[in-house]
Order: C-alpha cells, then structure tokens, then sequence
C-alpha cells in the first residue's frame, strides 16, 4: 500500500472487513486504483492536509463519461474567491469544457443533502454555521460570476446540459 509516497507494510495498514464479493472482484483482470483520503485544517489539526480535494480534481479530469458526486458539503472556490482553497469546481468546469470541445457525451451527477446537517432551526439564531454552508454551496453553485453556472454560461454552456443536481433527504411518517 502506497500512501502519499510512504509504504506502508500490512503491518502498518488498518485492518478493514472485505465483503466476499469484492474479494471475487479482486481476482478479475480489471485494474483498479484505491486511495486513501482525508482533509484537515491547521485550525482542527495543526496542519494542512488536502488529500480528498486533491483526489476529486484528479479523477475529475481523468473521468470518461461521468462524475457521480455525494458530499455533505459542496463548496469550492473560483477565480474571484481566496477564502475556500479547493479548485474541485474549477476542474469540473475545466472537464464540461473539454467535453463540450470534443462533442462529448459527459454528464457530472451532484447528490447533496436537502439541507446540511446541523441541530436545530435554519431560522435560529444559532445556526450562523448552517446559513454559512448555504451560502457558500450556492454561491459555488449559482450565485454570482464566479459560480459554476456563470462560468459555464460565459463559454456558451448550459449547466443542465452537463450537472444534474439531486438533493438527499431523510423522513420520517407522520
């Protein structure tokens, strides 16, 4: 196992539980690649890591024929932002761009919760953190010039035509 340029020896690796199935899978002649990822800020751990953002925009811009996207949270920076230090929207743009270039069947499919999960009301005084998400998830999404629909709408491209936006919700019966 190979993790950021450090082997690991089996030794060293976490144990995991591997379902049957993907063991049968393991044997095929189908190469596959696995990384391990996490994120962390110097606020929460005393470093910068970005592993998860820089694995998104790589498989982004390797990816065939779709992006298949869940996330707690979706938010990333653009030109105009210095705030969020991500470019995972830039590749996705970068990656409809191309594909609109070459008349590309590609589509990026986005899963996101209904609303992020904080306790409480959006309407508390309290949830400054929950309306913060929001606003930074459609400010990446939609909201001014340097958003992904108005980049993408500044080269020609209709964002329907290439993202498709699925929201994630729990319930419970009355």
């Amino acid at each position: 196992v190979q993790f950021h340029g450090v082997k690991c020896t089996k030794d060293d690796a976490m144990q995991i539980e591997v379902h049957p199935h993907l063991l049968d899978l393991a044997q095929s002649t189908i190469p596959a690649t696995a990384q391990i990822c996490r994120s962390l800020g110097a606020w929460s751990g005393g470093i910068f890591e970005n592993s998860i953002a820089q694995a998104y925009e790589k498989i982004i811009s390797l990816a065939q024929h779709f992006i298949w996207i869940e996330n707690q949270f979706f938010i990333s920076a653009m030109d105009g932002d210095n705030v969020i230090n991500n470019r995972v929207v830039d590749a996705l743009y970068q990656r409809i761009c191309k594909a609109k270039k070459r008349k590309e069947h590609f589509k990026v499919y986005l899963f996101l919760p209904l609303l992020p999960s904080f306790q409480g009301s959006i309407n508390a005084d309290s949830a400054g953190g929950f309306r913060s998400i929001m606003h930074w998830q459609y400010r990446t999404i939609c909201r001014g010039e340097d958003s992904l629909k108005s980049m993408l709408a500044k080269n020609g491209i209709e964002m329907d035509d290439y993202v498709a936006f699925f929201s994630l919700r729990t319930h419970e019966p009355i």
